[in-house]
């Protein structure tokens, strides 16, 4: 089969994943042309094919002069959970499953628009929590572990009877939008900032319980959260290196059914902050591929050194874990589909 090669540049901070799987005729794609101004995420896939491989990278479009898009400050930006479960007549506190797993660190970028004393979130954030560690439930609620942003336990007492019930929530992700801001004194009323979980991160609470009562299920995490911000939010620093500070103060309530039919009730609190910065130009990573000449040969990555490699089995929920090996990294498949993303160290 005739090899095809189409490149896009990636954006530090937004995920660059290449796909390795069995399909033979991938989807086509175009890298977007470029036009003056500044870089703003705009993910498209970039298809390289060889017979048994489809590799995608991500690229990048570019906008008007006025947006921004700010890089999230992962080491600053944390968000911590709580909030009450209810179900079979009794509401009572999570509490962390184990040390910090109620507490999250937020990486991504914000667009926004700065104009005449003015900040406008015009959404599209890519405001994700990391997910380290594995946690109980499974995926769906179901008996095991997988990766997790918050991870809760409850004990629910009901009479005599005691259910003990655990808690993970995945894929969490928050956009922002808002009016036109006016910024005084380098500040602006954050609580006029909207938050919403993107319906397209499919982002979910899984749940179970054992004990006097055993029901699992998962809690879709969707929709406008009810902000209760009553502070400011900043926007300082000399143009081209502003950073914004963004509190976070939100709640969510929602109502599932277990798979047994028990209604279960989730009152959640997200508290903490987002520090995102204007960082100019980004740096590229410089993705590079030695694609395999026959099937079942190796594929070798090669990636800027400021940047990690991680890998996944699959996307949703996804399972990315970090690669720790220095480029270039040769990767023979051995699942039915293989996944790899390079982002800022």
């Amino acid at each position: 089969m005739e090899k095809a090669f189409k490149f896009c540049h990636p954006v530090p901070g937004v995920p660059t994943p290449v796909r390795i799987t069995d399909e033979r005729t991938p989807p086509k794609t175009d890298c977007p042309r470029p036009r003056s101004g500044r870089i703003i995420p705009n993910v498209k896939n970039i298809p390289i094919t060889l017979p048994f491989f489809t590799a995608a990278i991500a690229g990048v479009s570019i906008a008007s002069a006025t947006p921004l898009t700010l890089q999230v400050d992962g080491a600053n930006s944390a968000v911590t959970l709580s909030g009450t479960v209810q179900a079979v007549g009794a509401s009572v506190p999570l509490q962390a499953q184990g040390a910090n797993s109620l507490v999250a660190n937020y990486s991504g970028a914000i667009p926004v628009d700065v104009t005449n004393g003015k900040i406008q979130f015009l959404g599209g954030s890519t405001l994700a929590a990391l997910q380290p560690n594995d946690w109980q439930p499974g995926v769906g609620g179901v008996s095991g572990t997988a990766q997790a942003s918050y991870a809760a336990k409850a004990s629910i007492s009901v009479l005599i009877f005691t259910a003990n019930a655990l808690a993970a929530s995945r894929n969490v992700a928050l956009d922002t939008t808002s009016a036109g801001l006016p910024i005084t004194a380098g500040t602006f009323a954050a609580d006029a900032v909207n938050f919403t979980f993107p319906t397209a991160a499919q982002a979910a609470l899984d749940f179970s319980t054992t004990g006097a009562v055993s029901i699992h299920g998962s809690q879709s995490l969707s929709g406008l959260l009810v902000n209760n911000v009553g502070n400011v939010g900043t926007w300082t620093g000399a143009s081209g290196a502003e950073i914004l500070t963004l509190q976070v103060n939100c709640t969510f309530t929602g109502t599932t059914l277990a798979t047994d039919g028990t209604p279960v009730t989730f009152h959640l609190a997200f508290n903490g902050q987002i520090v995102a910065k204007n960082a100019g130009t980004p740096e590229v990573p410089n993705v590079a591929f030695t694609l395999p000449q026959t099937s079942g040969a190796p594929l070798t990555l090669n990636w800027s050194k400021t940047f990690k490699l991680q890998r996944a089995t699959i996307l949703s929920p996804s399972n990315w874990k970090d690669v720790l090996v220095d480029p270039p990294y040769s990767v023979t498949p051995t699942q039915p589909g293989e996944f790899f993303q390079v982002i800022s160290r």
